[in-house]
């Protein structure tokens, strides 16, 4: 074969080797960064969600069983509808499902029709801190033909009162039910707003908002009902992480 026949057929072997490897290296899986637990349906955040809330609760009244030496003559005494604020977290656990931590807030006053002259100082009534710390779970819909996605939610944890006028703290089990919407305004911030049923157990005659301890302890309410309820409406930002 002529020299000039040889480099031509070299030449040719040689682009068609070319040309196989770069078919083959083109179907090779291309390393890049690890795709995240999210995947394509993770709203915000592929793993938290963190949202200061900012909102407003109503309802809760204690029963009061009545008075007798040792107890304060009270009929009911009701907790003041106020604004409420908190933060919620959202760890994400599979595309409609998440965990969430929860802390709430709620500064207002508890109101009795008589105030006896023992608790003096609080005319009007007394100050009160409510405070939510819950666990729960979310789920959340898939909504990809609109911008909104649905959710519900339950919780558990515990209700700590913090009253003033010198009245101890409080805590007691509590469970929440609710749902909502988080509406994306960009890739990693949405608006979320959410309702919500907050029940707190109080054991039948008991005691609570007293004042020392002991056999000299002075309570406010002698409670007769179970169950303390409110209702919460909250708005805030979602940042997704």
């Amino acid at each position: 074969m002529p020299l000039l026949e040889r480099r031509a057929a070299a030449t040719v072997t040689l682009l068609a080797a070319l040309a196989c490897g770069d078919a083959a290296f083109a179907h090779e899986p291309r390393l890049g960064p690890k795709r995240s637990r999210g995947g394509p349906d993770a709203p915000l955040g592929e793993r938290f969600e963190l949202s200061p809330m900012l909102g407003f609760q109503f309802g809760g009244q204690f029963s009061d069983v009545g008075a007798d030496d040792d107890r304060v003559s009270l009929q009911d005494v009701a907790i003041d509808d106020s604004v409420s604020y908190g933060l919620t977290a959202d760890i994400y656990l599979g595309p409609e499902t998440r965990l969430a931590l929860s802390y709430s807030r709620q500064p207002t006053e508890i109101d009795a029709a008589e105030l006896p002259e023992e608790f003096a100082g609080t005319s009007g009534g007394i100050d009160l801190d409510i405070d939510y710390y819950h666990l729960g779970g979310v789920y959340e819909w898939s909504a990809k033909e609109t911008r909104g996605r649905p959710f519900v939610f339950s919780s558990l944890g515990l209700t700590r009162f913090v009253p003033g006028g010198g009245f101890e703290s409080d805590s007691r089990f509590s469970l929440g039910f609710g749902g909502g919407g988080k509406f994306p305004v960009s890739e990693r911030v949405g608006i979320r707003v959410q309702g919500q049923l907050l029940f707190t157990f109080v054991d039948s005659d008991g005691q609570v908002f007293c004042q020392g301890g002991g056999s000299g302890a002075r309570c406010l309410v002698f409670v007769e009902s179970g169950s303390l309820y409110q209702i919460g409406l909250s708005i805030g930002l979602d940042f997704g992480f």
